[in-house]
């Protein structure tokens, strides 16, 4: 409402470019966070298509999914997004028989069950097989290099053999005999 025009033009330009000075830095985030998208989904549109492969020839028809989290909407287990768990599902085949156990939620008695048999490396197989498991998937990015050295070890151990694994994941037969 200035009569000066240099202010009634020059007040508005400069909280314009105030904003967008200010915007800028979370432009660079936005960036960031669709290019590390997009590489994780080209990543994952070649490794699970592969790694279902592997499971439909061991016959797998139910895998528990490490680590197991509660669904849905959990903070990431280290740099893994618990929504990765849905994938495998998602990029099966229609009409697959394969269960896999990514659906629990902590209001569920089977949730603490499952977490309780996949919490000690050691058992895991044992565990999973006791509750009916055949498979075992693996998301390397939820543990660090000890953890999940160990909890490989500890699977094969087991008398699981390993059918898939690349840098994301790994996939465990507990059938035995269909290696």
């Amino acid at each position: 409402d200035s009569p000066r025009t240099w202010l009634r033009w020059g007040g508005p330009a400069l909280i314009a470019a105030g904003l967008l000075a200010s915007a800028r830095p979370q432009l660079w985030v936005l960036y960031n966070i669709q290019h590390y998208t997009l590489t994780t989904n080209q990543e994952d549109r070649t490794s699970v298509p592969a790694m279902l492969q592997a499971k439909d020839r061991a016959g797998l028809k139910t895998v528990l999914e490490l680590p197991v989290v509660s669904w849905a909407e959990q903070p990431a287990v280290r740099n893994f997004d618990p929504y990765a768990h849905q994938l495998p599902y998602i990029y099966d085949r229609p009409g697959s028989p394969t269960r896999w156990s990514y659906g629990a939620n902590e209001k569920q008695p089977w949730f603490y069950i499952v977490q309780f048999e996949a919490s000690v490396p050691a058992h895991v197989d044992s565990g999973a097989r006791l509750l009916g498991f055949d498979g075992v998937l693996i998301a390397k990015a939820a543990y660090d290099a000890p953890e999940l050295a160990k909890l490989q070890a500890a699977i094969l151990a087991g008398g699981a053999c390993r059918l898939y694994e690349d840098d994301r994941r790994a996939l465990y037969g507990l059938n035995g005999g269909r290696c």
